[in-house]
């Protein structure tokens, strides 16, 4: 493979982790090089040597990969390492707005998804159903630490308030979403696990978080009949929602500048992410093929649509009750 053209693979990663306008300047600081020869590195009009990638590869926290075409199917994949025995949540959370930034910037930015659970961009802009999240992916985190029980003090402001911003890029990015019969009721089983282990003592609390999960139930609901989310200036972004018996994972696929981005959830919460043409591809044929197989429950799948909201606000109201 041409030496510019893994350069330009190079960058494009770059791109995928932060916005443009601070890439550049991060190039240019690092390289110890004008904003002019940032931005020639960046669109490959200059080549960058093996010192400067290192420099690079040291301030983004990213590996270089040289990976020729191969005969067998191997694949690269990058992670945030979240056991490390630091409290990474925020790096990851920063990382998911930036990944947002970049495939909102593209003219045809689209995220397909399927998932097991309600895509936690939903939940984020509650914020107490966020700093609950954040309460339990931090337990996972820190399994061998006693827990405390949760109360929204616990979880730092600046982390709900960066949840709340990863909620608004994502309204803004055209998509779709295929849900299984259980997509709500994971994180319904979260509320029950916290109550059950004693992790939520406060009655107006737990109430106010299944107020919550039902309200983005619903607030979903609306994006399907309209066919369309709607962005912070109340722009119509077109949505799709589809329900599919059986899907086995949870992955978002974001199609940016007519490239593929795939990330595929494990651990709880954390996800692996690859650009590989290859691979993405097949994501794609797969996500295509589950939707032939889907019922469409967004414009007129009203029946669909109700019959599933009524069950899942019914399970709410269960765990609501039960306290």
């Amino acid at each position: 493979m041409p030496a510019l053209e893994l350069q330009q693979q190079f960058f494009e990663r770059l791109k995928s982790i932060t916005p443009h306008e601070q890439l550049v300047a991060n190039v240019s600081e690092v390289l110890d090089v004008s904003v002019s020869e940032a931005y020639k590195k960046i669109s490959g009009r200059s080549l960058i040597n093996i010192e400067q990638i290192q420099l690079l590869c040291n301030k983004f926290k990213v590996s270089f990969e040289y990976n020729p075409a191969q005969s067998g199917s191997k694949v690269l994949f990058s992670y945030s390492n979240l056991f490390s025995g630091k409290d990474d949540i925020e790096k990851y959370l920063d990382n998911l707005y930036n990944n947002l930034v970049y495939i909102k910037s593209s003219a045809n930015g689209y995220i397909s998804c399927t998932t097991d659970d309600i895509p936690v961009f939903h939940l984020f802009q509650y914020p107490e159903l966020a700093a609950f999240k954040l309460f339990f992916w931090q337990n996972r985190i820190h399994a061998n630490k006693k827990s405390e029980p949760f109360s929204v003090q616990l979880i730092d402001k600046k982390l709900t308030n960066k949840c709340l911003l990863i909620h608004k890029e994502y309204m803004s990015i055209p998509g779709s979403e295929i849900w299984t019969k259980s997509s709500l009721l994971n994180t319904l089983y979260q509320i029950e696990y916290v109550v059950a282990a004693r992790l939520i003592k406060e009655k107006e609390l737990m109430i106010k978080l299944c107020d919550q999960l039902q309200q983005t139930i619903m607030d979903v609901a609306d994006y399907a009949v309209d066919e369309a989310k709607s962005d912070l200036a109340g722009n119509k972004v077109a949505f799709k929602w589809y329900f599919c018996e059986n899907i086995g994972s949870t992955t978002y696929l974001a199609n940016v500048n007519d490239s593929y981005y795939c990330y595929q959830r494990f651990n709880t919460f954390n996800n692996l992410q690859t650009d590989d043409a290859a691979y993405c591809n097949e994501v794609n044929f797969w996500i295509q093929s589950l939707i032939k197989e889907s019922i469409c429950v967004s414009g007129q799948g009203e029946k669909y649509r109700n019959t599933y909201i009524e069950e899942t606000i019914k399970s709410i109201e269960e765990i609501r009750n039960r306290f």
